[in-house]
């Protein structure tokens, strides 16, 4: 076996690391930058885009379906387990529009910032009209 092989993997630098799924992956200890993710179980470098894990969870899923069933099982688990968990989104749903605006605080219509937003409304809406208007021409 060569050396990189048998050398243990580091975990991701930073404070950003929510994700179950850096349980099977990490780095070599020579890649201070953390450029290149290594299986932790073929010990092979997976393809990624900045700190996306979308391509690892596609790795484990096809490679490793045992280890992809302990990933599931600790992805159920942790759902709804801490608010700091940003990237697990299964369970969640998106707000509709309705339950958004409901929601909304107007802004009061004696301040500054209400009439700046105001002025700023109402110049779009006439650049729009000019527009439509010497398009019709």
């Amino acid at each position: 076996m060569a050396a990189a092989q048998t050398e243990e993997l580091v975990t991701r630098k930073g404070t950003h690391v929510t994700s179950i799924i850096w349980k099977w992956f990490g780095f070599d200890k020579a890649d201070v930058e953390q450029t290149t993710v290594v299986c932790k179980v073929f010990r092979n470098a997976i393809k990624t885009k900045s700190s996306s894990t979308t391509n690892l969870f596609q790795h484990l899923r096809q490679k490793h379906p045992t280890e992809w069933e302990q990933c599931s099982q600790l992805r159920e688990c942790s759902v709804g387990s801490t608010s700091k968990d940003k990237h697990d989104h299964a369970g969640k749903r998106q707000q509709t529009l309705a339950a958004s605006f409901s929601k909304a605080v107007p802004y009061d219509k004696c301040s500054a910032r209400w009439k700046q937003k105001n002025e700023s409304g109402v110049s779009i809406l006439k650049v729009s009209a000019v527009q439509t208007t010497n398009a019709a021409k």
